[in-house]
């Protein structure tokens, strides 16, 4: 990261001349740091409350066949939940340490006053190098 590189770009096969080829100078970024954003973002009724969940993605490591959780690319595991009106405003942000987040009665009525039909969820998992990462936004249905 911030190393500059110079690329000679061009056509396969082709001579190397400058007729052929393209010199280009890059600096490499923190892209290659800032967490994935998380997937399959779920809303589960329990009762009156609302169980958030998803599942996080890596971006070593994180390629095999087995059963199990893949390895986690950061210092710890941190989540931001941000719940907003189905297409309006966040009513609430939450910081979470775990691949979920109860989302009880009392919250729900203090945010929306009634249960609404649907709800927009962000979550984004912290990276301690360079911050939040990329966003997976849902809306989800807790009819």
């Amino acid at each position: 990261m911030g190393l500059l590189l110079n690329w000679r770009v061009g056509a396969a096969g082709s001579d190397l001349s400058e007729a052929n080829f393209a010199d280009h100078s890059e600096t490499g970024g923190w892209r290659s740091l800032v967490p994935l954003s998380p997937v399959h973002l779920k809303a589960r009724r329990e009762g009156g409350d609302v169980r958030l969940s998803w599942i996080r993605r890596g971006r070593m490591d994180a390629d095999g066949w087995n059963a199990g959780d893949i390895p986690l690319d950061e210092e710890r595991e941190e989540y931001q939940v941000q719940i907003a009106h189905a297409g309006g405003p966040v009513v609430r942000t939450e910081t979470v340490t775990s691949q979920g987040y109860l989302y009880t009665d009392a919250l729900i009525s203090g945010d929306f006053g009634t249960t609404p039909a649907e709800i927009d969820v962000t979550v984004r998992q912290l990276s301690t190098s360079v911050g939040w990462g990329l966003p997976a936004t849902q809306r989800l249905s807790l009819a």
